[in-house]
């Protein structure tokens, strides 16, 4: 299948793309994690995905 059918059989019935459904799930994830105070913001970020500072802050804005 095609990626651009996949993202839109996949929009019809969560109305976001992939990208966003993950982007969305890795900060909800990050939020989380944030309730533990004793954790580096990069430490979290990586823990989802993020592999530098400048992509995690890019993403969180």
């Amino acid at each position: 299948m095609p990626l651009s059918a996949f993202a839109a059989r996949f929009k019809e019935p969560l109305g976001q793309t992939p990208l966003e459904y993950v982007t969305e799930w890795r900060m909800q994830k990050v939020m989380q994690l944030l309730e533990h105070r004793d954790k580096k913001l990069i430490d979290v970020a990586r823990s989802v995905g993020y592999e530098s500072d400048a992509a995690f802050s890019k993403a969180f804005k």
